[in-house]
């Protein structure tokens, strides 16, 4: 234990690994605008949502490589820099940095002695004070979170994508990661969705490889996502397929109706959502009560624990409770709650246009647009 924190605090940069580093670094941020369309919406999601004081774009962080590589000897004052860093935090009388182990398998007690014995003999002391997580407002841009009388979708031209290529992503807002009902909620709509969502727009439809549906979490915020890629359609087209299936699927079949739609092929079969709603659920506490994988998860899971749920370390068995005492009434009010109220639902849309006569700003009934040149725009407030 003493080597690893010994390589920490003194390691070894060698100017061929910094070399390395830099142009690894630098390749991947180049690379962002010639990723897949559907994982360039998810960045444009990212820098849309996200403080921009908080948040740097990939031509920025390039920008940024480039100033570095432009100076002579770059390599030394780097190291110089990378190690100043490290003394800061590391160092006696440093700023301090948080450490969590976990020890797991047939272990002893004579085995943890020995551990702690040998973590007390290091140099190193954790000193750093709790720093709670950047609220909602902190975190977000303000023009995301504001609350609006329509939906708002972003809308962007890719100039260097040929013409007739399209992707289409939309999040709906379901509740934030300490509400216990709220994260329960978000499990189980994430797996009904997800099939008949890529069976419907994917297997039947054929509108493109890349369709799917899944849960996510920002910063403090819980979504469900919805992402189509295609050649078939432009992106507002695509975008109100996405709300079509959203409205027929889940607010008319789901809540209202307590019917769930099995599609297979050209095929509809609507059945009770009684069957397939248990089946779900029970799924999802089995995967929440399920061992972890590895010690890697369960470190993974813990260290989220203390930096999200330091308040509440009772978050996963509260989540619990609230898996096994949903009803189905009460699933199907929350999809009211969440998929009813469009006017929080953001996406965003690209639309390729490389090789076209000309590019016009674009609408949509029932929705507000918006840019990037708009968020360029800006005046951010320090």
């Amino acid at each position: 234990m003493q080597g690893i924190y010994d390589a920490i605090r003194f390691p070894q940069l060698t100017t061929s690994c910094l070399r390395s580093a830099i142009d690894n670094l630098r390749l991947t941020y180049q690379n962002y605008d010639h990723d897949q369309r559907y994982v360039q919406a998810k960045h444009v999601f990212a820098r849309w949502s996200s403080n921009p004081s908080l948040f740097n774009t990939p031509q920025s962080i390039v920008a940024e490589i480039d100033k570095i590589l432009a100076v002579d000897s770059w390599e030394a004052s780097i190291e110089d820099e990378i190690r100043d860093v490290i003394h800061r935090v590391f160092l006696d009388g440093g700023k301090g940095f948080h450490e969590f182990s976990l020890y797991g398998g047939n272990m002893e007690e004579q085995d943890v002695r020995s551990i702690q014995t040998v973590r007390k003999g290091a140099s190193l002391v954790p000193s750093l004070p709790v720093i709670p997580p950047l609220s909602m407002e902190e975190a977000f841009r303000a023009s995301f979170i504001n609350k609006t009388s329509q939906p708002v979708l972003l809308h962007k031209y890719l100039a260097s994508v040929p013409y007739g290529q399209s992707v289409a992503r939309l999040e709906v807002p379901t509740g934030t990661i300490s509400d216990p009902t709220a994260v329960a909620f978000t499990h189980v709509i994430a797996n009904l969705c997800s099939g008949p969502f890529f069976a419907s727009l994917r297997s039947r439809d054929q509108l493109g490889y890349a369709v799917g549906s899944n849960k996510r979490y920002v910063r403090t915020q819980g979504y469900i996502f919805f992402v189509v890629q295609t050649e078939k359609l432009n992106g507002t087209d695509t975008l109100k397929r996405i709300d079509n299936w959203i409205q027929n699927w889940i607010v008319t079949g789901l809540s209202e109706k307590d019917e769930y739609v099995e599609i297979d092929g050209e095929k509809n079969t609507t059945v009770s959502l009684a069957e397939h709603f248990n089946k779900t659920k029970a799924a999802v506490i089995k995967e929440l009560e399920s061992k972890h994988p590895s010690m890697e998860a369960k470190t993974e899971e813990q260290e989220n624990l203390l930096f999200w749920h330091r308040e509440n370390l009772a978050i996963q068995e509260l989540t619990l409770a609230a898996l096994r005492n949903m009803t189905r009434e009460g699933f199907r009010a929350a999809i009211k709650t969440y998929f009813g109220n469009k006017a929080d639902w953001r996406a965003v849309v690209l639309d390729a246009s490389e090789g076209a006569d000309a590019v016009t700003d674009i609408s949509l009934d029932g929705w507000s647009v918006t840019t990037e040149d708009s968020l360029d725009a800006e005046v951010v407030e320090v």
